[in-house]
């Protein structure tokens, strides 16, 4: 689709990017593959079809304190009607645990940060002691992953700051339900059953 010669462009021009090569095996593989080549104190998992708003990053980087996940406020776009439909916001929080964290969100209208990896900043050096990667080949990735990041997280902040827009398309992997889809939810929900059974 082009997407390679447009990345050696702006490689050529920025020297900080760093294009990685790999068969395509699904979202997860390509997070962890750019988790494992990271070098920052944060790594960001940004979906292939969304956008920042400008200036997100450094508006992010001058409200981190030290958490282990900073989540952040994002609107969904529909392709399809050319406009955002959809808020996910919730109110700002500061320097929670993650299960606390998680407990209080729970209850409130679908947002990004409880559902998507890509509504957060990760400190780098917390996921790797913790080895939370992305499970490859499933669907509900997400779902999988930030329950996980919360269990385990002990310093937790959400700003209320709109960066970040969620594109749906008509076509994508999560607008089509199929067996595989019922079958990988099974397959969360059942290991996360596990994992939290066991949590003291």
């Amino acid at each position: 689709d082009g997407s390679g010669k447009i990345l050696e462009e702006y490689a050529a021009k920025y020297p900080n990017i760093e294009i990685i090569t790999q068969q395509n095996a699904g979202l997860s593989a390509a997070r962890n593959a750019g988790f494992e080549r990271a070098t920052g104190e944060y790594v960001f998992f940004m979906d292939s079809d969304d956008w920042l708003f400008e200036g997100s990053i450094q508006r992010v980087m001058e409200r981190i304190e030290g958490e282990e996940i900073l989540y952040f406020n994002g609107k969904m776009y529909s392709e399809e009607r050319n406009a955002y439909i959809r808020d996910y916001a919730i109110k700002e929080r500061r320097h929670m645990d993650g299960s606390s964290y998680f407990e209080d969100i729970y209850n409130e209208p679908r947002n990004m940060s409880c559902l998507c990896v890509c509504g957060g900043f990760y400190k780098r050096s917390f996921l790797l002691e913790h080895q939370l990667y992305n499970e490859p080949g499933i669907y509900h990735e997400d779902n999988y992953f930030t329950p996980q990041a919360l269990l385990a997280a002990k310093d937790v902040s959400c700003v209320n700051e709109y960066l970040y827009a969620y594109r749906i398309r008509g076509g994508s992997i999560t607008a089509n339900v199929t067996a595989k889809h019922v079958r990988d939810e099974l397959f969360v929900a059942r290991n996360l059953y596990e994992i939290f059974s066991h949590h003291d």
